[in-house]
């Protein structure tokens, strides 16, 4: 039986980071296919504070280099220790995605509205308040549309079925005359 509890590559790969860390090594080059690797890299920069971390991913013409501590660089630290909840509530392997909007929609709508990165920290312990669910709510309405007032999930529902239901009567009027 191992003496670690982590399940999963992607955190077992970190420890042996801070191992080499706490050995005096001071760069690193992670080569994954992954993107958890790269999120909980951004995440865990911070705390275990090497010279410089690069991330070798993708395959053929899609293969890059990502500069993690560049990364990091330009993030404030909140949102980089928070990253991974981010990257877990807005669709990763093993969470579903919020349908027709990708990482990209989901990154613009944090920039714009920062103010979600507090309820990301409380999913951290995993208890939320109910002022953070509201401000979750707020930023998934967000994500589907920039201009709405709207901050609960269930309102932008309701309204989202009646302008549909709207569109249906109007084009079935249109089939009958």
């Amino acid at each position: 039986r191992s003496p670690c509890s982590h399940e999963e590559a992607d955190t077992r790969l970190f420890l042996h980071i801070i191992c080499a860390v706490q050995n005096n090594y001071r760069r690193f080059m992670i080569r994954t296919a992954d993107t958890d690797v790269v999120v909980i890299a951004v995440a865990a920069f911070n705390k275990i504070k090497p010279d410089a971390m690069w991330i070798a991913i993708g395959t053929g013409s899609s293969f890059r280099y990502i500069a993690v501590h560049e990364v990091v660089a330009t993030m404030d630290p909140r949102s980089s220790n928070t990253l991974p909840v981010h990257h877990a509530f807005t669709g990763c392997d093993t969470v579903s995605a919020f349908a027709g909007r990708g990482k990209k929609t989901a990154w613009d709508t944090w920039k714009m509205f920062p103010e979600v990165t507090k309820s990301f920290e409380e999913l951290l312990p995993r208890e939320v308040s109910e002022p953070s669910m509201l401000l979750l709510e707020r930023f998934v309405v967000l994500m589907y549309n920039r201009t709405s007032d709207i901050v609960e999930m269930n309102e932008a529902r309701k309204q989202l079925l009646l302008r549909n239901q709207g569109l249906w009567r109007t084009s079935l009027e249109h089939e009958l005359l």
